[in-house]
């Protein structure tokens, strides 16, 4: 079985870190996997390290990219192409019409819903079928859907390479700074400035901390990033809140760190926290109904109202009072996260779906 996941720039984010986690275990793959892509980005060098073949298109002419398109999928004996976006998924339908190669589509984020009626039409009807990372996303997905493509939206959990990762440092003392962080870029479905506040709150109770922000500013949208810059410039926070940008050492940041407070607007699934649950960090996150499922109904994560300032600190001061009892509990979850999302449960979950399209 040969399947060729389809993806645009190798820019770091969701879609590429999964895709090199599951490139990065090529040898015990279950189905030969290659690569087809239309630009490099910042995570080139780390998709070229891994075995998989990368095959560049980019071809500036949509007819003539279809048609290589077309030609390379017939020449490597492709049975399925695996696109990673609608965007790719629409590309691929119409590459490929009238010939047997499936397509198979994952759809990241919710976006989609909001697109025009053919491109949903394209995509729900000509896809074998849609891939949702969560329930909840299925769910969005699925209330528009009719007919025949209703069937076609499956759930398969996003998987992580959890060997990156090793675990937590050993709890803080009381009377130690501690040390927290955020992952995750400024993009309008995050919301780092809500953070920022409830880091604000946190000083003026005389809390010690240094808290990081890992993710980078979006040229297209840097008004998230500049108003959380400022507002920490405004309130003297600059020598407590760091702005680290995009980096490389993820997982050695986490290890490092205490807790893992997380603010989000909008979310299918994710990663970031997962990653800070399975190294063993009390993680607050917001109480978006995807948080709920991911999180076992809030028995892997400490869950607050979202929005609310004074819930998030009344579950923080009890964290304070009670750190010993939390890192120990964070500490188990640990086992139970990286048994749901490994990525041999998501390359498993694949294997069965191209078994159960070809079959």
């Amino acid at each position: 079985m040969k399947v060729a996941f389809f993806i645009g720039t190798l820019n770091r984010g969701g879609a590429e870190t999964l895709l090199t986690d599951i490139f990065n275990q090529a040898k015990e793959l279950p189905f030969e996997a290659t690569c087809i892509y239309r630009r490099e980005g910042n995570m080139s060098s780390t998709f070229h390290s891994t075995s998989v073949p990368m095959i560049q298109l980019s071809e500036k002419n949509w007819v003539l990219f279809c048609f290589r398109l077309r030609q390379l999928v017939k020449k490597e004996n492709i049975q399925i192409v695996h696109a990673q976006s609608a965007f790719n998924a629409v590309i691929a339908i119409i590459s490929l019409a009238f010939t047997k190669v499936r397509i198979v589509t994952t759809l990241h984020g919710v976006g989609f819903s909001t697109a025009n009626i053919f491109y949903k039409y394209l995509v729900y009807h000509y896809s074998s079928r849609i891939v949702c990372v969560s329930e909840w996303e299925r769910a969005c997905y699925t209330m528009q859907a009719s007919g025949g493509a209703f069937g076609r939206f499956v759930v398969i959990p996003n998987g992580i390479n959890f060997s990156k990762f090793g675990y937590a440092r050993l709890p803080v003392k009381e009377g130690e700074t501690i040390r927290m962080c955020m992952v995750g870029n400024f993009v309008p479905e995050k919301d780092q400035y809500f953070i920022c506040c409830f880091l604000k709150e946190l000083k003026d109770r005389g809390c010690c901390f240094d808290f990081y922000f890992i993710g980078r500013e979006i040229p297209s949208c840097k008004q998230y990033y500049y108003e959380c810059v400022n507002y920490c410039e405004k309130n003297g926070l600059n020598e407590c809140i760091h702005f680290l940008g995009a980096c490389e050492n993820v997982p050695t940041l986490l290890a490092d760190m205490d807790a893992f407070i997380y603010s989000s607007k909008s979310e299918t699934f994710g990663i970031a926290p997962v990653e800070a649950m399975a190294v063993g960090l009390p993680t607050f996150l917001n109480d978006l109904e995807v948080f709920y499922e991911v999180t076992r109904q809030g028995q892997l994560a400490v869950l607050y109202k979202t929005g609310g300032l004074l819930d998030l600190c009344s579950k923080f001061d009890d964290f304070l009072l009670n750190r010993q009892e939390y890192y120990n509990k964070a500490l188990s979850n640990s086992v139970k996260i990286r048994d749901l999302y490994s990525i041999t449960n998501h390359i498993n979950g694949l294997f069965s779906l191209y078994l159960q399209i070809l079959s």
